[in-house]
């Protein structure tokens, strides 16, 4: 067993965990409220800090992630004071590759074009 920790509340409760080793649940904040939480295997991350800014000051918080697939998704439930939404909403949060990620795409795709570029010219002239 691991104690993950809290977001500087007294509770909190993993709720899913994935292949990774990454798991997700609740966790209270020291003013006692709840945020969903992501804790990826050395530290306890508060997932309402991904969230757009003007989302979190529109009142959205994500209070509980329920469940964590192997890619990266996390689903779970989504609140709004602000607007009477107490009993909660799904939300979906998926990943987003780093720009790197894209940049090594794009060279393989081109590296992959050019060699396949070269066999179609080498095949004309001794085909």
């Amino acid at each position: 067993m691991t104690d993950l920790g809290t977001l500087g509340g007294t509770n909190s409760q993993a709720l899913a965990l994935n292949a990774l080793g990454q798991v997700v649940g609740w966790s209270e904040l020291a003013d006692g409220s709840q945020h969903a939480m992501l804790w990826d295997g050395t530290s306890l991350i508060d997932l309402n800090s991904f969230l757009d800014p003007a989302l979190v000051s529109d009142g959205w918080v994500l209070k509980e992630a329920a469940g964590i697939n192997d890619h990266g998704a996390i689903v779970g439930t989504v609140i709004n004071p602000l607007l009477g939404i107490n009993d909660g909403h799904a939300f979906l949060l998926s990943p987003v590759p780093e720009p790197e990620t894209y940049a090594m795409l794009l060279a393989g795709l081109m590296l992959l074009g050019t060699m396949r570029y070269r066999r179609k010219v080498a095949c004309q002239s001794h085909c």
